[in-house]
């Protein structure tokens, strides 16, 4: 760990940051492959599975070497950098638990499984990763069928908006959640703002209101998820 844990939503932004990036360029990356069906006898799939997944495969490698397992090991930091990570996190630690909270306990493990706070958490974090995905995989189509005229490349332009929204909106809260060390109010207020887009797609009867809605839905789509997971 080389962050305290008043650190942690505005490190873990960075994270999902980079998965809505993905969502608002991969669209249009998977288009314009498909007009690479076919060329050196690969249909445009294959193509799209090289162009993706061969980055991912390498820097996966390469951050196998490159990437510390903990301060003491960041060969990329200088010693007084190093001693100064290790420093924080170990009073950061030492503030947060108590040196038994570092062995697992058996009655420990029993008391959770009983605590209907920790089936409660469960729940929240289902529904949170199950409006992730879902929206991030689907969100074309669902763009798509407020106007089935739209061509796809239209279609893949607008998802970026709204991605791109989403990273705005939880960059923010993770900052103020990290300075105010708070986390459920924005998790409720960011479900509420969910809550409220889907209603909008479901019932909303104009294309306006209801692609406002797709911005509602991403307000509350990485807060909700980003908060519960740092939380």
């Amino acid at each position: 760990m080389f962050y305290t844990r008043r650190e942690l939503a505005v490190r873990f932004s960075y994270l999902l940051a980079g998965a809505a990036i993905a969502g608002a360029v991969g669209g249009l990356v998977a288009y314009g492959v498909g007009y690479m069906d076919g060329l050196r006898g690969l249909r445009g799939w294959r193509w799209l599975l090289i162009i993706e997944g061969l980055p991912s495969v390498c820097l996966g490698v390469l951050g196998w070497f490159l990437l510390a397992n903990s301060p003491e090991s960041a060969w990329y930091l200088s010693p007084s950098e190093r001693q100064l990570l290790v420093l924080r996190v170990t009073r950061d630690e030492r503030e947060a638990s108590v040196p038994s909270a570092k062995v697992l306990h058996q009655a420990d493990v029993v008391a959770a499984l009983k605590d209907w706070k920790v089936w409660a958490f469960c729940a929240l974090n289902f529904g949170a990763d199950l409006q992730l995905f879902s929206y991030s995989i689907f969100l074309p189509t669902i763009i798509q069928a407020l106007n089935p005229a739209w061509s796809t490349l239209y279609v893949q332009a607008l998802t970026v908006p709204c991605f791109a929204w989403s990273v705005i909106v939880f960059g923010c809260v993770a900052y103020i959640s990290d300075a105010m060390q708070h986390r459920a109010v924005f998790g409720i207020l960011g479900s509420l703002a969910s809550i409220v887009g889907h209603a909008m797609l479901m019932a909303g009867q104009s294309v306006a209101v209801r692609f406002a809605g797709c911005f509602f839905v991403a307000t509350g789509l990485f807060v909700v998820a980003g908060t519960a997971l740092v939380w």
